[in-house]
């Protein structure tokens, strides 16, 4: 079995380490920092070090060494980098459950975080977009929205033109129904909304009123840390205070209503009667609402 000095030279020499590295470790696990350093070592040289190695490395070491932080590292960075969110997402699981009772560490938090980053679910320009928001609302929303009328015109038999235009219809009604939810996140109250006002950028969650108050007024400097989450009470409490009192509440209560108009503008196909009356009531009751 080589030990670290010929494991080194076979490096020098260019061979294939993969095996001895291995083996190496295997019989070596509980040595926290010889691994470590020998990992390091092996990087160094321009000696890629396989995900299995790592993984290897993170079952073995303890709970608290710096070789498991090392080790989850490095499987974050490998999986970050095959641009794969599921696979990212489980290994971040995996990383965090893998800490013990202590909690995560802060080498392996931030490894997270920059893998969550490198396929795009905190990229902070990617956050701030209309794209990025409707796309999120259309999950949240708008989709199941979408269902229902579609379904709705399936059930009742309706040709493939009406089964779109009922699509559409569900489409901007539901945008709709969420950007006002999102306006009464910040000008509505506790008791009526049945939850903290503001309590969506609290937890890191850009809507569109402070789309457009970065829009409007982007050279608050309070955005900068609402916009990766990482304000203080105070701050987010000016920051509420701020968007709630300015003219991005209107902006964004213009473009809900322009999203109604076109949900109503859908439903122009249909003859007039009291079943498509219901649904522009309902259509103009989602953008009027207070709560």
């Amino acid at each position: 079995m080589p030990d670290r000095h010929h494991l080194l030279l076979q490096l020098a020499l260019g061979q294939n380490t993969t095996q001895s590295l291995s083996v190496w470790l295997a019989a070596r696990g509980a040595e926290a920092v010889e691994n470590r350093r020998v990992l390091a070592i092996v990087e160094g040289m321009g000696q890629p070090v396989p995900a299995s190695t790592w993984a290897a490395v993170a079952k073995e070491a303890t709970e608290q060494d710096d070789a498991l932080n090392l080790a989850w590292q490095r499987l974050l960075e490998n999986a970050a980098a095959t641009q794969d969110t599921p696979a990212v997402l489980s290994m971040i699981a995996e990383a965090l459950r893998g800490q013990g009772a202590g909690g995560a560490s802060p080498a392996v938090l931030k490894a997270s975080l920059v893998a969550l980053r490198q396929v795009g679910l905190t990229d902070v320009a990617q956050r701030r977009t209309r794209e990025d928001y409707y796309r999120r609302i259309y999950a949240k929303t708008a989709s199941l929205f979408v269902l229902a009328t579609t379904a709705m015109g399936v059930l009742a038999g309706a040709s493939e033109a009406e089964i779109e235009s009922l699509r559409q219809f569900g489409h901007e009604l539901g945008n709709a129904f969420q950007v006002i939810d999102d306006i009464l996140d910040f000008t509505g109250d506790q008791a009526s909304i049945g939850k903290p006002v503001g309590g969506d950028l609290r937890r890191g969650l850009i809507t569109l009123p402070t789309i457009y108050y970065a829009e409007l007024h982007g050279n608050d400097e309070k955005l900068a840390c609402a916009f990766v989450g990482e304000c203080d009470p105070a701050t987010y409490d000016a920051l509420i205070s701020s968007i709630r009192n300015s003219d991005a509440i209107p902006a964004a209560l213009d473009e809900a209503r322009k999203m109604a108009e076109a949900a109503k503008n859908a439903l122009s196909p249909f003859p007039a009667n009291g079943y498509r009356d219901a649904l522009l009531l309902l259509t103009d009751y989602t953008v009027s609402r207070s709560v």
